[in-house]
């Protein structure tokens, strides 16, 4: 769904495509809180599942969607630059930290070429410089080279032809294979390339997703203008003598003008139904009436209330089981798939292979616009005829003063008072970045947060011992209640435990940080050892230990001598690891959090079950 969204280029099914991956998102956010609540954590062990799909931990991992940096670029540049323009301002300069730049396999190979073709040219005029004095030794002692120039002239010739000759044999070969497709062409390597492929088309694609984008944007515009244009009179028009019909249908039927529909009921749009004046009348009235029946009606629900609650105190010994609760997003996912059924879905779009917007479909959306905001300008005029026309009558039969029904006051709620109304955004920004409250933090990835997934939480669980996460399942947690939430303007505050990481995660990380900063990895470099003896230690102190080891001199130096483990135990000896007594204070203060005490309360319970069920069972016996 999510690659959906970011390959689509049809502004107006992006918009579905939309309201179902937010309708996802939201559900899937739904169904981990269900989780939480039913075993009382925020981590879930499916290591036992995972093998019996024959699945792997990569396939249960929640992806981020790509829109929640793309769409916001604009206002993430923005923020940035009145970061910065408010850091200048204040005379703080930070260093700008370059990224390192990663070479790809095909310009790694060409320095190396060029590396060695130079090599070749420095030991070649070495060579000639030796051959060039020989001769001039020669010379001076009056030596005479025995070979003429007839015979000379034939070996370079031979030279050359035989240079010649192989170039064009290769160039006829290479010409071949690539006639047969065995290599690609030499100005099309890149082109080749299916990860660089694919970035390019994806590039592309979000290239044309602006433009197309832009072009809605303006065609919404001038799609309203041109119909307020060209309708708005007509609709106007149209709905002055539908309005003006029915108060002569109500005159003739009751005598009296009726009372025009108020603007929280819709005003004018209640009448355009296919009712008759007196059904219409007749909904007004019992809306009245209905008014007057709530009040009565809440004290006999509170009453049918305690009678539920008697009959659920009776119902103790029958488990209904758990039930999930009402979904609040399973309403968007089927609205958009009903919006795209009736829509897109038999939709002949031949003729628009450039996947730009249909008119046709905006005009449907924005008369509507037009229609009720041509409808309210109506409603005004209406009324006032409606007024008049109430005094012509009242007039008419005698009366000096026409009644006027009171108008009910609305209450007016409290308005929340601007703490700073003298001050500018860029003036609050400023003292928000002076107290410390905004500052510039280093961009990174939650990928980069790498880890190994726990593959024995279920059987620790199944023997009463509570597993702690691996990295892996942190990452997950991590991107349910704190990325998809912000990306979906819906927030949920977790405690999110961070243990240290276990067997898997240090081994994974000792190797991606050492081939991250340029180590080779061989036999001789036992990452099991180095493993076992990390025992303890966070990946921060990991990650120092590789960067104090792996110097420019020592990489240097890895063709001679290969890195050992030995090597990184010392600047990990000098750290402080986290001991088992703390990693007990915090098991303990998990403990005591509200998860902690209920999944304990649960354990207790299900304990004192299964020992209320072996002493029935031995009174059975007995």
């Amino acid at each position: 769904m999510e690659e959906c969204y970011d390959q689509v280029v049809h502004p107006q099914k992006r918009r579905v495509v939309r309201l179902v991956l937010d309708g996802v998102m939201g559900r899937l956010i739904e169904l981990k809180q269900e989780m939480v609540t039913l075993e009382f954590g925020e981590f879930h062990f499916m290591d036992d599942i995972i093998s019996d799909l024959k699945l792997t931990p990569s396939d249960i991992e929640v992806p981020i969607p790509k829109y929640f940096l793309l769409e916001r670029q604009k206002q993430l540049k923005e923020r940035e630059r009145l970061l910065a323009s408010t850091l200048a301002s204040m005379g703080i300069v930070e260093k700008e930290s370059k990224p390192e730049e990663s070479l790809s396999w095909e310009e790694a190979v060409k320095v190396v070429q060029v590396m060695e073709r130079a090599r070749q040219g420095r030991m070649h005029a070495k060579y000639m410089r030796g051959f060039l004095e020989q001769e001039r030794h020669r010379q001076k002692r009056g030596e005479v080279s025995t070979m003429d120039e007839a015979y000379a002239a034939v070996i370079i010739q031979k030279a050359a032809r035989g240079f010649v000759q192989r170039r064009r044999v290769r160039k006829e070969r290479d010409n071949e294979f690539i006639f047969l497709g065995m290599i690609p062409p030499p100005d099309s390597q890149h082109s080749h390339d299916p990860i660089r492929l694919s970035e390019e088309t994806q590039h592309a694609r979000r290239l044309v997703q602006d433009a197309n984008e832009s072009e809605f944007q303006q065609a919404l515009k001038v799609v309203r203008e041109r119909l307020r244009e060209t309708e708005g009179a007509d609709i106007q028009e149209r709905l002055k003598h539908q309005i003006r019909q029915w108060f002569i249908e109500c005159k003739d039927l009751t005598g009296k003008f009726p009372d025009y529909p108020p603007e929280d009921e819709g005003g004018s749009k209640a009448l355009f139904v296919n009712k008759t004046p007196d059904e219409i009348e007749k909904e007004l009235a019992e809306a009245e009436e209905a008014k007057d029946k709530k009040k009565k009606d809440k004290g006999k629900e509170k009453k049918k209330a305690k009678k539920k609650e008697d009959k659920k105190k009776k119902k103790d010994d029958e488990d209904e089981g758990w039930q999930m609760t009402n979904s609040l997003y399973v309403t968007d996912v089927h609205e958009g798939h009903q919006s795209y059924k009736a829509v897109w879905f038999n939709r002949d779009e031949q003729d628009n292979l450039e996947q730009k917007h249909d008119v046709e479909l905006i005009r449907e959306e924005k008369r509507a616009e037009v229609e009720d905001e041509v409808r309210q300008q109506v409603d005004a005029l209406m009324r006032e005829e409606l007024d008049n026309l109430k005094l012509v009558l009242d007039k008419d039969k005698g009366k000096r003063k026409a009644k006027k029904k009171k108008k009910a006051k609305k209450k007016k709620g409290k308005r929340e008072k601007d703490l700073t109304p003298d001050r500018s955004m860029e003036e609050l920004f400023e003292e928000l970045v002076r107290e410390g409250v905004i500052v510039r933090y280093p961009q990174v990835r939650l990928r980069d947060y790498l880890g190994s997934y726990n593959f024995l939480g279920t059987t620790l669980r199944q023997n009463e011992r509570e597993p702690m996460p691996g990295l892996s399942d942190i990452r997950n947690v991590v991107t349910l209640f704190g990325v998809l939430p912000l990306g979906s303007e819906s927030v949920h505050q977790k405690i999110v435990p961070i243990p240290r990481p276990d067997y898997n995660s240090r081994y994974m990380l000792w190797r991606e940080f050492i081939k991250r900063h340029g180590g080779r990895i061989r036999d001789t470099l036992d990452l099991t050892s180095l493993t076992k003896v990390s025992d303890g230690y966070a990946g921060g102190h990991i990650l120092e230990a590789v960067k104090q080891v792996l110097t420019e001199h020592r990489l240097e130096q890895q063709a001679a001598r290969p890195l050992q483990a030995i090597e990184f135990i010392a600047p990990l000896a000098k750290m402080d690891p986290i001991y088992q007594d703390e990693e007990d204070q915090f098991k303990s203060w998990l403990e005591k959090t509200p998860h902690g005490k209920n999944r304990k309360k649960a354990l207790e319970d299900a304990e004192g079950g299964q020992k209320d069920k072996k002493k029935g069972k031995k009174a059975a016996k007995k």
